[in-house]
Formats: structure tokens, C-alpha cells, sequence
């Protein structure tokens, strides 16, 4: 319980130091969607049309599918030699780090360096903070697939970044526009949202109580230390209020993970400059995205190398031997492959679907995300042992979530 309280200070201790500078606003790839939207190709007749916006609805599911699924790799036997510290701080290193600047080097060759030092310096503060906020939400979100399984941490943080994250940035910087149709959907979408966290609390709570009674483990045969901030080697619902503290970081989570928005919003005239300089309108986020995301893995090499340190862990990389590592090494890889890219194919769909992009894509990429990943937690056991109750209450929790997502995209065809 010691070092339970311990590393929880930690990381309440990060999140309040940077409050301050990290305010809660629309998910990233809500805001990629708005930015880029109006570039979309364009057809020379309704045909070509009708095929570019079918083209963008499939890669906006694509891109959800592939969001909704980047964290599976970790209940694959070969990845439970490994503990969640190893797990995640490699997925960083190629989801937040290696994968955006790759990306961001092909994209803008030798005009990367003249749009950092054109920008303004309080611009590129902000984003750096702001994807900063974002990255603790991000190292949460990993506490938190440990420690309530992928269903919930996936419903739970998507539902509060996406409504905190059109909430707050309205009443931030559009203030004009809080009692317009816009606001006003916005504030339903929020509500609505708020009683479907409630709702799929009290199914991951029944789900809990029924998993104890039947004796079944959530994640089965995990190695000593895999669960996140726990030494002990025991199933996640054994320790001693463990989902009520596992929710808790998912509400956490969903809170901060609407940070990296904001960097968008701040970042926006240094898009401008990117493209000034003569970086297409397709790739000029690539440097916030860059910029926000690499800040963001901050948080997460730090509190994985904690842990490394304080628990022994990075003999763990190779202790299974080379073709264990090999095989993680390559799952990790996948993992920060199928993230980042996730969220840039449903940026290419937003493109082709034009002014529909948020209105159509970004329910879409949401809905296909949340449904994936509670599909795959089904597959890989989460809700062994839960009772149907249960389930047809997460099923009606997820109905709730996906009609607050329709009502965002529905308020932001009054934008």
C-alpha cells in the first residue's frame, strides 16, 4: 500500500505542477479534422464526390480500428515476460517520439528549422506544455488498461476527452458562441457523456463483484510486478480497492488526455508559418503534432524509468532471451505504429470527406475506436465471469457514449 501511495503522490505531484499551464480541451484528432477539413480533395462532379466521401468514411473507420486496438499487443503471452514498465516505455519511444518526428523530417525536409525560429517563442511553450498535460494523461491511460482492462479505460477516457475537449476550448476562446446551438449541444453532449461514464462504472463494478465471486482473474498468469503501480504479482481486482483507484485514474486520464488539443489551438499560427514557408496544408500540423506528442512522452520515460529503476526491471529486457526481445521489441513497435497511424489515416479520411470531416468523420474514428477496443477486450477475456446483466449494462453504457459523440459532431455543424 506504501508504494501504491507512493507513486500516486508522484504523479499527483506532476499533474499539479503543470495544471496551471494545461487546460482541457478537444481530442487531437478533432482538432486535425476542423484544421484540415477545407482542404479536402476535390471532384470535378458528384461522382467523384460521393467516392471521396465513402473513401473518407472507410478511412475513418480504418483509423479508429487501428486506434482501437494498439494496446492488445500487451495481453499476448510473449508480452507478460515483460512488465508494463518495459511495455510502455518502449511503445513511447516509437509511438511519441520515433514514428511523429520520422514523419515530420519527410514532410518538411529543410523548412523544419526556419518555421521553429520564425515561430513564436510563447507559441512553441505552449504546445510543449500542453502535449506535456496530455503525455501524464497518457501515462494513466496505461495505469489504467492495467488495472480496469482495456474496455472500460477505453470507454471512460475517450467519452471525457472528447467532451471536455469541445467543453472547455468553447468556453476558453469562443465564449461568444456558449449560447449558441453549438454550445448548447455541447453542453448536452457533456452530460450525456458524464451519465454514460456513470453507467459504465457500474457495469465495470458488477463486473468486478461477479469476477471475484466466480474466481476468475481479468489478466490471467501475469508475471510479479506487470500491473502498473503494483509490486505484488495479483490479478487487478484482488488488490484491495483497486477498481474504485483504477477509475479514478481513468477519469484522471480522460481529463488529461484532452490536452493535446490544446496544443493545436496555440499551435495554430505556427501552422501558418509552415505553410508560408511552403509546407502543404496536408502536412503543416505535422509540427505541433511533433512538437505535442514528443513533450508528451516525457512524462512516460520518466515514470517508466522510475520504475525500472526502483524495481529491477530493466534486466527484465533480457532475461527471456534474444528471441523474447526480439519479439517484444517488435510488438512495441507495432503498438506506437498502430496509435500514431491510427490517428493519421482518420486525418487523410477527414480530407476526403471535406466540410463533413468533423461533423461525420470524427463520430465515426470515435465510435469505430470505442467499439474496437471493447470488442477485442471481449475476445481476450475482460468479462469472463461477468454475468449477462453486466454486459447488456456496458452495452447500454456504450450506446450512452456513442450518442453523446453524435451530439458533438452534430453541435459542430453549427460552428
Amino acid at each position: 500500500r506504501r508504494r501504491v501511495v507512493l507513486l500516486l503522490v508522484c504523479a499527483a505531484a506532476l499533474a499539479c505542477a503543470h495544471d496551471s499551464n494545461n487546460a482541457s480541451s478537444a481530442s487531437s484528432s478533432s482538432s486535425f479534422a476542423r484544421n484540415e477539413s477545407s482542404t479536402a480533395p476535390s471532384g470535378s462532379g458528384s461522382g467523384e464526390d460521393a467516392e471521396s466521401l465513402v473513401l473518407g468514411v472507410l478511412l475513418a473507420l480504418v483509423g479508429g480500428v487501428l486506434g482501437g486496438v494498439y494496446t492488445t499487443p500487451m495481453k499476448l503471452s510473449v508480452m507478460k515476460k515483460w512488465r508494463w514498465e518495459n511495455q510502455w516505455i518502449l511503445y513511447s519511444v516509437f509511438g511519441l517520439l520515433v514514428f511523429p518526428w520520422l514523419l515530420l523530417g519527410c514532410t518538411f525536409t529543410d523548412k523544419l528549422l526556419p518555421t521553429l525560429e520564425q515561430a513564436d517563442g510563447d507559441v512553441v511553450v505552449e504546445v510543449v506544455f500542453a502535449g506535456f498535460g496530455w503525455g501524464i494523461g497518457g501515462v494513466l491511460f496505461g495505469v489504467a488498461v492495467a488495472w480496469v482492462g482495456q474496455s472500460l479505460t477505453f470507454g471512460i477516457v475517450l467519452a471525457l476527452a472528447s467532451t471536455l475537449g469541445s467543453v472547455i476550448p468553447l468556453l476558453a476562446f469562443n465564449i461568444d458562441e456558449a449560447a449558441t446551438l453549438f454550445g448548447l449541444f455541447n453542453y448536452l453532449g457533456l452530460a450525456v457523456a458524464v451519465a454514460g461514464v456513470g453507467l459504465m462504472a457500474f457495469a465495470g463494478d458488477r463486473r468486478d463483484k461477479e469476477q471475484k465471486q466466480a474466481e476468475v482473474s481479468t489478466f490471467e498468469d501475469k508475471e510479479e510486478g506487470s500491473i502498473a503501480l503494483v509490486g505484488e504479482s495479483a490479478p487487478a481486482h484482488s488488490l484491495l480497492g483497486s477498481f474504485q483507484m483504477g477509475l479514478l485514474i481513468c477519469v484522471a486520464s480522460g481529463v488529461l488526455s484532452a490536452c493535446l488539443n490544446i496544443a493545436f489551438a496555440c499551435g495554430s499560427p505556427m501552422v501558418d508559418v509552415a505553410k508560408d514557408l511552403g509546407v502543404s496544408s496536408n502536412n503543416a500540423n505535422n509540427v505541433v503534432w511533433a512538437l505535442g506528442v514528443g513533450a508528451g512522452s516525457l512524462p512516460a520515460l520518466v515514470y517508466c524509468s522510475f520504475l525500472l529503476f526502483w524495481r529491477g526491471g530493466w534486466r527484465v529486457f533480457i532475461e527471456g532471451g534474444y528471441l523474447v526481445f526480439c519479439s517484444n521489441l517488435a510488438l512495441t513497435m507495432s503498438m506506437g505504429a498502430l496509435w500514431y497511424f491510427g490517428n493519421i489515416v482518420y486525418g487523410i479520411g477527414t480530407l476526403y470527406m471535406g466540410k463533413l470531416g468533423p461533423a461525420v468523420g470524427w463520430p465515426l474514428y470515435m465510435i469505430s475506436m470505442v467499439l474496437t477496443a471493447n470488442g477485442t477486450a471481449m475476445l481476450t477475456g475482460e468479462w469472463r465471469g461477468s454475468r449477462l446483466p453486466s454486459r447488456g449494462l456496458l452495452a447500454a453504457s456504450l450506446l450512452v457514449l456513442i450518442t453523446a459523440i453524435v451530439l458533438l459532431a452534430v453541435g459542430s455543424s453549427f460552428a
